[in-house]
């Protein structure tokens, strides 16, 4: 998006309009276009409000663009409005079916409405299910480089849907673009360990566990998972170091000891 562009495009779209007092033609897809603009430029300005009222403007000038109401839905999405972009989204789609934008919010909205903590399995699956059909169509529909957001959620969505193949290949794409993205490695790793590839798995995080604490944990599990014991043990002190009053990262090391049969330094750890 040229927002320099769409701001010198909303100035003199308002001169055209500010130099005819009293101007009052018919609405046209001109005017729809204005109306468009303006609504970008609000909603950089802050003004969210204001930037759906012309977006909606622009709706009512031109109720056949599929474009106006993938907008909409947009910044309805950004505004933690996920009912209402849902419905705009839906209706960008009625009008034009292969909607990039339109098949992004609703992949983003169902893939959130997924993760909610009151939903039943049967619930879970279908948003799973429709978040997956719609960032599909999204990702094949888009022009220019991958969109790793999109791909990110994707990926998770596949893992969740038990492809962790399929996850595996969208994760990776992320990462061919943000190489040391901790939670585009904490997904990958997690899809590896979906397939039972937990060398992998390891692997992966291994090249941001000494940035994060989360990373450096997760490694210790997979490889307490691997039998990796005596690794195990060495990760979770490296926590521990940065972490000294962790009582997760203590257990899970005791643990890991004791799977090991080093029941004399499993006492040691726990005394500590």
């Amino acid at each position: 998006m040229d927002l320099r562009r769409d701001a010198r495009m909303v100035a003199l779209a308002a001169l055209m309009y500010g130099a005819a007092p009293g101007f009052a033609a018919a609405q046209t897809p001109s005017d729809a276009y204005y109306h468009f603009l303006m609504g970008r430029h609000l909603e950089v300005d802050g003004n969210a409000a204001a930037a759906l009222a012309a977006l909606e403007r622009a709706a009512a000038a031109d109720p056949q663009s599929a474009e106006i109401r993938a907008e909409i839905a947009g910044l309805q999405y950004r505004r933690d409005m996920r009912d209402e972009a849902e419905k705009a989204a839906k209706a960008a789609l009625a009008l034009n079916p292969k909607n990039v934008e339109a098949h992004r919010w609703l992949g983003l909205i169902y893939a959130n409405a997924a993760a909610r903590e009151r939903n039943t399995a049967a619930q879970v699956e279908m948003f799973v299910r429709d978040a997956i059909t719609h960032l599909e169509q999204a990702i094949a529909g888009s022009q220019g480089p991958p969109d790793p957001n999109l791909n990110f959620t994707l990926g998770r969505m596949y893992t969740v849907a038990n492809q962790p193949e399929k996850g595996i290949e969208a994760l990776r794409r992320v990462l061919s673009q943000s190489p040391y993205s901790v939670q585009a490695r904490l997904a990958l790793a997690q899809a590896y360990a979906a397939t039972g590839n937990l060398r992998s798995a390891i692997s992966t995080l291994e090249e941001v566990a000494d940035d994060s604490p989360v990373a450096l944990e997760e490694m210790g599990k997979y490889q307490a998972s691997a039998g990796m014991l005596k690794e195990a043990i060495a990760t979770y002190t490296r926590g521990l170091q940065g972490q000294p009053n962790s009582r997760r990262l203590k257990l899970q090391r005791i643990a890991a000891a004791l799977d090991d049969k080093q029941y004399q330094q499993a006492a040691t750890f726990a005394a500590e």
